[in-house]
């Protein structure tokens, strides 16, 4: 690679090659070597400035040359304000003003880059700010990392760094914990949801206890639990105090719960009640689209096709209404229900022409639409051949005591195919030919002339004759024919 490089020292492709070779020498922590090679990339400044300078200040900080480091990266905002460097550049500085003793400086660089907010630069800019002895901002930023961003790896560091700084557990407002366990609960992070809901629960206000009820059962349930959910579930179910928004999701989740043990008589009570209780909720549209996937699945389409087709009827414009009208035709084109299918089809390219099923129903429309004119090609096929039929058969009832008459003329001629492999010999002698002239063939008596096979069909020749043609002696006395040679 170097002796690229310098072969190709007065193009561009030469300081690309120093390039590549010192990122090698970089990952193998030869941070001199690197520097070295980047110096000769030089010539990509105008193009890649920003990222030259951002390579010599990580192998400046990996000698552990932090004054360095600040000299390569002083006034690179103003340099490169729309240079993608700029968050890993803001890190790296704040880093060396840290190891210089000059946690201060740190904080206030940092507190220039909050925006968009970034879990590394906001626990950087916390531990800055616990350095520099002001311990209310450094905690206030370890609560913000641990309850509004609990999925990212900073939370948990952020909760060690409250740990040693005398919390246990990180202590945060109701709202605060419940928000992290939203959070948690939308990143599908279940187990932790129930460890932080369980002393929740025994905290929560009154008016708010249905509500962590309802997402304890609903964090039961994610965590394969059902039998414990069901319970909690049919208790909210019954508790007066329950708002119907409660109700109507333990119902959904019951419906599931019974769809889950393949009893289907109870999921359809369960969305009977919940059609009853809140029509218009949208855990009502997701149990009919349950249940539609349900019997879809056991290939029961015509129980599957109502529940699908009650969810776009309900909500013509509906979050699941281009999905589940395109569930229905498709369901009624597999049973076989062309006409309805072809309507359906129809329906979902005029009302939902922005809707991704629309491919779909594009080409099935066209494959129903081949088929009609394939079938309408067949059917004029018929009717044709059928005419055909028909005028032939007037035709012979006109015809048939001449056709009869010709056949009865042609009776004891030999077929023109017959004749064509044989040639004509000398007729035989008439006191050789057997029988009464009279039941000669005509062939025979009237023009005194039969025929001899070739020598391929010879010994065929007696079982191809038809039996209305008598073979007759020859010269030697036995059945035979001649050929012009007089063999036999």
């Amino acid at each position: 690679m170097e002796a690229y490089a310098r072969k190709h020292a007065k193009d561009d492709a030469g300081p690309l090659a120093w390039l590549v070779i010192g990122y090698a020498h970089y990952i193998d922590k030869d941070y001199v070597s690197a520097r070295s090679s980047w110096d000769r990339a030089k010539p990509l400044e105008p193009l890649l400035g920003d990222y030259l300078a951002y390579l010599q200040a990580t192998a400046y900080q990996g000698e552990g040359n932090h004054a360095a480091v600040l000299t390569t990266l002083d006034g690179f905002d103003q340099k490169y304000p729309d240079s993608l460097q700029s968050h890993d550049v803001a890190l790296l500085y704040a880093s060396a003003l840290m190891a210089a003793k000059s946690p201060e400086r740190a904080a206030a660089f940092l507190e220039k880059h909050r925006l968009p907010v970034k879990s590394d630069i906001e626990i950087t800019l916390a531990r800055a700010y616990l350095a520099a002895g002001d311990k209310l901002k450094a905690v206030d930023i370890f609560h913000k990392l641990y309850f509004e961003m609990p999925t990212s790896a900073e939370a948990e560091a952020a909760a060690i760094e409250l740990r040693t700084l005398g919390e246990a557990q990180p202590v945060g407002s109701f709202d605060q914990r419940h928000n992290r366990i939203l959070l948690l609960t939308k990143s599908r992070r279940f187990q932790e949801v129930l460890n932080e809901l369980s002393p929740l629960v025994e905290q929560a206000p009154p008016d708010k206890l249905i509500e962590l009820q309802v997402e304890f059962a609903a964090a039961l349930y994610r965590n394969h639990k059902r039998d414990d959910a069901q319970h909690l579930f049919e208790s909210i179910l019954q508790s007066q105090s329950a708002s119907v928004d409660a109700k109507a999701q333990s119902l959904y989740f019951l419906a599931e719960i019974a769809r889950d043990k393949d009893d289907g008589q109870k999921n359809r009570d369960f969305v009977a009640q919940l059609r009853t209780l809140a029509p218009d909720s949208s855990w009502m549209t997701d149990a009919l689209l349950s249940a539609g996937n349900m019997y879809m699945l056991r290939r029961d389409y015509e129980v599957a096709v109502p529940f699908y087709a009650e969810v776009y009827q309900r909500q013509k414009n509906g979050k699941l209404s281009a999905y589940t009208h395109w569930k229905t035709a498709w369901l009624t084109y597999r049973m076989g229900k062309k006409d309805d299918a072809k309507r359906l089809f129809d329906e979902q390219l005029s009302m939902y022409p922005n809707s991704p099923e629309v491919p779909n129903a594009v080409y099935w429309r066209g494959r129903m639409a081949e088929e009609e004119a394939l079938d309408m090609k067949s059917s004029i096929r018929r009717c044709w051949k059928a005419c055909r039929v028909r005028r032939r058969r007037r035709a012979t009832g006109t015809r048939r005591q001449t056709m009869c008459a010709r056949k009865r003329r042609s009776f004891w001629r030999m077929p023109r195919s017959m004749t064509l492999p044989w040639r004509r010999c000398r007729p035989p002698a008439p006191d050789r030919l057997p029988g009464r002239p009279s039941r000669w063939p005509r062939s025979i008596t009237s023009r005194a002339a039969t025929f001899a096979p070739s020598k391929r069909s010879s010994a065929l020749f007696p079982a191809i004759l038809p039996r209305r043609f008598p073979r007759f002696p020859g010269q030697c006395g036995k059945a035979c024919f001649r050929d012009r040679s007089g063999r036999n």
